[in-house]
């Protein structure tokens, strides 16, 4: 679904851009879209913890053998999306850069709705967990 499927004329928020892609959201529905390289995945914002921790679990298996690619001199990892069954294979530098994406865009979120320094809970569906909080806070005070 676009943001033109519900008759706005708006184009869609974009959350966060890096070289690569952008994460934005429909201004109607609030549906986040990611463009990534050639991937593109369309998801509700309560399903952005879970894009999160597949990037961040995609971007640890570097180092396992059993789950890395490797061609010549360049290491790839497969990044699963959760039931859909869906699979991309990016660069270890892309998947650091669409970590990056992520982050930026979810700490956009969370400022957008004051978040205290508990787990954030924007509402009863959308949770951040404790570990990506922890990531975000080092990111706003310029640590990885």
């Amino acid at each position: 679904m676009s943001h033109a499927d519900h008759g706005r004329s708006e184009p869609p928020e974009t959350l966060a851009s890096t070289a690569n892609g952008s994460l934005t959201r429909c201004t109607g529905c609030g549906a986040l879209e990611l463009r990534f390289g050639n991937a593109l995945l369309r998801f509700d914002a309560t399903d952005l913890p879970q894009v999160c921790e597949a990037v961040q679990s995609s971007a640890r298996l570097r180092r396992d053998r059993a789950s890395r690619i490797d061609v010549g001199d360049q290491r790839y990892v497969e990044l699963h999306m959760g039931d859909s069954g869906a699979g991309f294979v990016f660069s270890y530098n892309e998947i650091r850069e669409l970590d990056d994406l992520l982050a930026i865009a979810t700490r956009r979120i969370a400022s957008e709705s004051a978040i205290s320094d508990s787990p954030l809970a924007i509402d009863d569906d959308f949770f951040i967990p404790e570990p990506i909080l922890r990531r975000l806070k080092g990111i706003r005070h310029g640590r990885s």
